[in-house]
């Protein structure tokens, strides 16, 4: 399989309208007509000359001189050129539903890149979620400072996106010299080792049936569902009735797991020793095929906050928004500009809920920023402090007497160099 990567955008080519940097400056004498031409002329050269290509990822649709109309144009073009070519959603303007989301409406190419973000849970849209490995999210090489992502956010981008059903492309930016950083090619290399253990939770299986949570995804083959148990909230993992019997289940890494089936659900308990601090996984075998099974939401001990709106005091725009705190993905956060203090991130809920603990996750992999800060709620026009804490670091759990509010903000009142945080999330007192 041979695909290839193509800019609809050229800053550098005289009938293209904008120019360089960042295409903010227009040419004198543009004429788009004649640089679609040129377009297509390019990606005919490349078809009818060096194809059978696999794919051809799109990118740069964005600016203004593209539009839906040329991207369906084109798209038409090229699949008359050859026709089992597959083309990415980023050929047209039209590419709604690329958050992995069947009901958005129109669609764009044959499947969706969200970016940055891992995309939602869709059996029918086929969508890969384009990942970098870069700390700091550069899509070319950062230099010798920049750093990967720990090998957890890497196989975690993995499993949630073949949780729901997806796939991710994750960015390598290679040297000046062409050569792949060390750090980059062993992180990739350490995926490649789990997958040598683990891949057949992965490979080659389609997502669910139950959706993917904070804590849990779940893959599907054959008459095998594998649960990826990412965190342990409770001493079992609580997941929806299936409507099919559990004839056997396994540990795939290793020891033994306890699973019992009622007709409320299913619970999976593994001693702490056989728990995998990255992915546990447990199979469950069943009487009937795993696809036969309707997708079903997890919700036992979901947090509140996810999906919901968020604003803040201070933000960078883009991929640092407030939103980015909220979206239930530890890969994404919300960051204030430099030295801003106090500042505050601020979740409406949408309607009063009740919730007694709260977990924060500080986007540390350049040390932890946060020195002190509150939690506080909305009582008429008045924010009323509920819990203060000092540093939160990587992973912060707290608990408080039951709160009832719509809405709650994180109140950050001394920090070092700017607050950055991955996530922060509610959660509603636990059923006993």
């Amino acid at each position: 399989m041979f695909a290839t990567y193509y800019s609809i955008l050229d800053w550098y080519h005289p009938d293209y309208p904008l120019d360089s940097p960042g295409g903010k400056t227009k040419k004198p004498n543009p004429n788009m007509d004649r640089y679609n031409t040129f377009l297509k002329n390019q990606l005919a050269e490349l078809l009818k000359n060096y194809g059978p290509i696999s794919i051809l990822w799109f990118d740069g649709e964005w600016e203004q001189p593209w539009t839906t109309e040329r991207g369906t144009d084109l798209y038409a073009y090229l699949k008359k050129l050859q026709p089992n070519l597959i083309v990415n959603n980023r050929v047209s303007k039209a590419r709604k539903g690329m958050a992995g989301s069947s009901a958005a409406g129109e669609f764009a190419g044959d499947y969706d890149t969200p970016e940055q973000r891992i995309g939602g849970f869709d059996l029918n849209r086929p969508w890969e979620s384009c990942m970098t490995v870069s700390a700091h999210n550069h899509w070319a090489w950062g230099g010798d400072k920049d750093g990967v992502k720990p090998l957890s956010a890497c196989l975690h981008m993995l499993i949630r996106s073949a949780g729901g059903d997806g796939n991710v492309l994750l960015n390598v930016g290679p040297r000046p010299d062409g050569v792949i950083d060390p750090e980059q090619a062993g992180r990739l290399k350490e995926m490649g080792d789990w997958l040598a253990k683990y891949g057949e939770s992965i490979y080659t299986t389609r997502g669910g049936p139950f959706k993917p949570a904070k804590h849990v995804a779940s893959t599907r083959k054959g008459n095998k569902i594998f649960v990826h148990i990412l965190g342990w909230p409770e001493d079992a993992v609580k997941l929806p009735a299936l409507p099919a019997k559990i004839v056997k289940s396994r540990l795939l890494t290793g020891g033994k797991a306890a699973v019992k089936q009622t007709g409320t659900g299913v619970e999976i308990a593994v001693p702490k020793s056989a728990r995998q601090e990255i992915d546990t996984i447990v199979v469950l075998e069943l009487d009937k095929p795993a696809m036969e099974i309707e997708p079903v939401t997890v919700t036992f001990g979901e947090p509140l906050t996810t999906g919901k709106n968020a604003t803040a005091s201070s933000a960078d725009s883009g991929n640092f928004a407030p939103n980015r705190a909220v979206d239930g993905d530890e890969n994404s956060h919300w960051s204030t500009h430099n030295k801003t203090v106090p500042c505050w991130l601020e979740v409406d809920l949408g309607t009063p809920q009740t919730f007694d603990h709260a977990e924060i996750r500080e986007n540390v992999p350049f040390g932890a920023r946060v020195k002190a800060f509150e939690l506080q709620y909305k009582d008429g026009d008045t924010w009323k402090t509920f819990h203060r804490g000092t540093t939160i670091g990587k992973t912060l759990t707290v608990k408080f007497a039951p709160v009832t509010a719509r809405l709650v903000r994180l109140y950050i009142t001394e920090n070092s160099g700017g607050s950055s945080i991955d996530e922060f999330q509610l959660f509603a007192p636990r059923s006993r």
